[in-house]
C-alpha cells in the first residue's frame, strides 16, 4: 500500500494527539508510560518553529500517521513520528521520515537530529 504524505492542514490537527496516543501503546510493553503524561494536540505541535506532515492511505483520505518537526536556524530535530497500530508496517512510518528529510532540507537544514528508542527493532534502521 503506497503511503501518501502531505503538510498537516487545519482538519487534520484534531487527529494528532489521537494518533500518537493510539500509537504509544506498542511501548506498554517496553516501558513505564504512566510518566509520559497526554501526547499534546495538533495545534500546540504547530506553536513550534517547523513542520508537521501526515500521511494517509489515500490522498485525500484521513491522517494515519504524523512526523512533527522543530527547525531552529539550520538544523531539523525529528521530535516525533507516530503511526496508528492498525496502520503499522505498511510504509507509512519510513515514508513520513523521508518526507520530513526532504521538507527539512528544501527549507534549509543542514542536519536533522532524532532522539529514539535504538534497542527496539522498529527504530534501529533509524
Amino acid at each position: 500500500m503506497a503511503s501518501h504524505v502531505r503538510i498537516a492542514t487545519d482538519s487534520d490537527l484534531p487527529s494528532i494527539a489521537r494518533i500518537e496516543a493510539a500509537a504509544d501503546t506498542v511501548f506498554d510493553a517496553i516501558a513505564d508510560r504512566t510518566e509520559w503524561g497526554s501526547p499534546p494536540s495538533g495545534q500546540d505541535r504547530c506553536q513550534h518553529p517547523g513542520f508537521l506532515l501526515v500521511a494517509a492511505d489515500d490522498e485525500a483520505g484521513p491522517a494515519v500517521g504524523f512526523v512533527h518537526v522543530i527547525t531552529h536556524d539550520d538544523v531539523a530535530h525529528l521530535e516525533q513520528l507516530s503511526v496508528l497500530p492498525e496502520h503499522a508496517r505498511l510504509g507509512h512510518g519510513t515514508a513520513l521520515v523521508h518526507a520530513a528529510l526532504d521538507e527539512a532540507r528544501a527549507r534549509g537544514a543542514k542536519l536533522i537530529t532524532l532522539r529514539t528508542f535504538a534497542e527496539i527493532p522498529w527504530n534501529a534502521p533509524f
